[in-house]
C-alpha cells in the first residue's frame, strides 16, 4: 500500500514542506527529517545572516585578507561566477554592506559587478573580496540549491516519489504522486492580496521557481537590477521549470532582473546556455489584470 506523508519544519527564514511516498511511512519520515536537517546544514554554509556561518565569516574578512573556502562552498561561489556569465550580469549575488547598491557623494551607483567584485585561487581554493563594503548574497541560489541537496537524500534512500517546497517560491519534484499524476503547483497572483489562483504547473522531475519584481504587500522591490544599481519597477513575476532547483531559481532571479523586453530577447539569443527543458512563464499586470505568457516551452 503506498503512503503519503507530509512534514514541514521552519529553516533558512522560511517553511519548508515535504511529500513522500512509499510502502513505510515510518520509513518515509525519517527520511523527511533527514532531508530537513540537510537543509539546516546547507543554512550553516550559505546564511549571511548567522554569525556561525561558513558565508557569514567569508563577509567578516574577505576584504581583508583571503579566506579559504570548504570545498561545498568553493564549489557553490564558482557556480554563481559561472550563472553570472550565463545570465549577462543579471544573476550577481555580489552586494554592498546594506544589501543592495552604495552611495557616492548622495548618487546612488552599481557596485563592482560579481565577476570583478571576487577573485577565486582554484589552487589555494581562497576568496578575496576588491571592495571593503562587498558581501555575498546567496538569497537567489540558496533555497534551490538547499532544495537539491535534499533531493539527493531522497535519492540516497531509494525515495522515488517526492515533493520539496521551500517557502511559496521554491518547489523540487521527483516521480509523480501515489495515484500517478504529475504533482500539481497552484500559482496565485503575486499582485493581489488575495493571491487568487491564476495558473497551474505540473512537475515531473522538476524544479519550479517563481519570482516577482513587486508583489503585494511590498511597497518597492527586493529584486535590484544590478546593471542599473537600483530595484526594479515593472509589476512582473518569471516563473521558470527546470531540471534542478537551483537552474530554475537562478534564471527566474536573472529574469525579473532583466524586466520582460530584456528577457525575451536574452531567451532567443541566448536558450543554449540551459538545460533544453527549461521553460519560461512571465506574469504581468496591466489595468488591474494579471496575465500569464509563456516566453518559452521545452521542445
Amino acid at each position: 500500500m503506498q503512503h503519503t506523508i507530509h512534514s514541514r519544519r521552519p529553516v533558512m527564514a522560511t517553511l519548508f514542506e515535504a511529500w513522500l511516498v512509499g510502502d513505510d511511512e515510518e520509513h518515509l519520515v525519517a527520511v523527511a527529517e533527514a532531508a530537513f536537517d540537510e537543509i539546516e546544514r546547507i543554512e550553516q554554509v550559505l546564511s549571511r545572516f548567522d554569525r556561525g556561518a561558513e558565508l557569514q565569516r567569508v563577509n567578516r574578512t574577505a576584504a581583508s585578507e583571503p579566506v579559504r573556502l570548504s570545498v561545498e562552498l568553493y564549489d557553490v561561489v564558482a557556480d554563481c561566477l559561472r550563472c553570472h556569465v550565463a545570465t549577462e550580469g543579471y544573476f550577481d549575488p555580489a552586494a554592498t554592506a546594506d544589501g543592495t547598491f552604495k552611495s557616492e557623494e548622495g548618487v546612488a551607483v552599481a557596485p563592482l559587478p560579481f565577476s570583478a567584485a571576487v577573485r577565486l585561487d582554484p589552487e589555494q581554493r581562497t576568496i578575496v573580496f576588491t571592495e571593503p563594503d562587498m558581501r555575498l548574497d546567496l538569497g537567489g541560489y540558496g533555497k534551490g540549491y538547499a532544495l537539491d541537496a535534499a533531493a539527493k537524500i531522497l535519492d540516497r534512500y531509494d525515495i522515488k516519489s517526492a515533493l520539496l517546497h521551500g517557502g511559496t517560491s521554491s518547489v523540487l519534484s521527483r516521480g509523480r504522486m501515489a495515484d500517478g499524476r504529475p504533482w500539481t503547483i497552484a500559482l496565485g497572483d503575486p499582485f493581489v492580496a488575495e493571491r487568487t489562483e491564476i495558473a497551474k504547473f505540473a512537475l515531473v522531475d522538476a524544479g519550479l521557481s517563481t519570482s516577482a519584481s513587486l508583489d503585494v504587500p511590498h511597497a518597492s522591490s527586493d529584486i535590484v537590477d544590478p546593471i542599473a544599481g537600483k530595484p526594479v519597477s515593472e509589476s512582473e513575476a518569471f516563473c521558470v521549470l527546470a531540471p534542478t532547483a537551483t537552474e530554475a531559481e537562478v534564471l527566474s532571479t536573472a529574469l525579473t532582473a532583466m524586466g520582460r523586453v530584456r528577457a525575451i530577447e536574452y531567451l532567443r539569443l541566448h536558450a543554449d546556455r540551459w538545460s533544453p527543458r527549461v521553460e519560461v512563464a512571465c506574469v504581468t499586470r496591466t489595468d488591474g489584470m494579471s496575465e500569464v505568457s509563456w516566453l518559452r516551452k521545452a521542445k
